[in-house]
């Protein structure tokens, strides 16, 4: 197996050969910068194309109709208003997508160390599993990709949100965006199950705990989190 050498052929090898990458970085300090700057990078170059493509008073429109429909006009015009005013659009959906981001892998970072405490041999800390995140999260990296492309190669200036996120079931079935399912549907995304599989490999090779260990611990966040949600609007 060739040798993993610096953060870049790590990012290339953990395509085809995540192990050999996941074993590096067990014995690696500050390669996690790479993939937190190509996926942030990534997503903000996405949000961007999408500023530049779509037609921006019909967005703005889009989002009022989303988030303020039980205001009254005068308001509704302030906030249109706002919202028009120098890159406000920019600002905030690219702040949204970087704190998203950050506060998932935050989140994920705190479970993985918790579950980690089972293997008495594992000495990662918060900060190990929070880089090895990044990690995991590559995959959207080309989420970002298609995106811009998709955007590109619109028809129309008409461009629904959810093309920045193309992977997710919202997208691929264009869920309304009155549908109560679409926080649901748009959680849904193809790439988490690459990131689950990066997930177990890199636990597999961090922890000395069992396969089915790693399978349920890698698996429980995802299907806990949609599981209850699927409830919750059946029920």
């Amino acid at each position: 197996m060739e040798a993993v050498n610096n953060p870049f052929q790590a990012c290339r090898d953990i395509i085809l050969k995540p192990n050999g990458v996941f074993a590096k970085l067990k014995v690696t300090d500050n390669w996690s910068w790479i993939p937190f700057l190509l996926i942030i990078g990534c997503a903000l170059l996405s949000v961007y194309s999408y500023l530049a493509a779509v037609d921006t008073e019909w967005l703005r429109d889009t989002l009022l109709q989303m988030t303020a429909k039980d205001i009254s006009p005068a308001e509704r015009k302030a906030m249109s208003d706002m919202m028009a005013q120098g890159d406000i659009l920019l600002f905030s959906m690219s702040f949204g997508m970087v704190a998203k981001l950050l506060i998932f892998n935050a989140i994920m970072a705190a479970y993985l160390n918790i579950c980690s405490k089972m293997d008495e041999e594992c000495v990662q800390g918060f900060t190990d599993w929070f880089g090895f995140c990044w990690w995991t999260s590559l995959p959207l990296v080309a989420v970002s990709l298609i995106s811009v492309l998709l955007t590109m190669f619109s028809q129309s200036v008409q461009i629904s949100q959810l093309v920045l996120e193309p992977t997710s079931l919202a997208f691929i079935f264009s869920i309304d965006f009155d549908s109560p399912w679409l926080g649901l549907f748009g959680s849904l995304k193809l790439e988490y199950l690459w990131v689950i599989y990066l997930t177990t490999v890199g636990l597999n090779q961090w922890t000395g705990m069992s396969m089915t260990k790693i399978y349920r611990i890698a698996l429980a966040p995802y299907v806990l989190v949609w599981g209850l949600w699927l409830l919750v609007l059946l029920f």
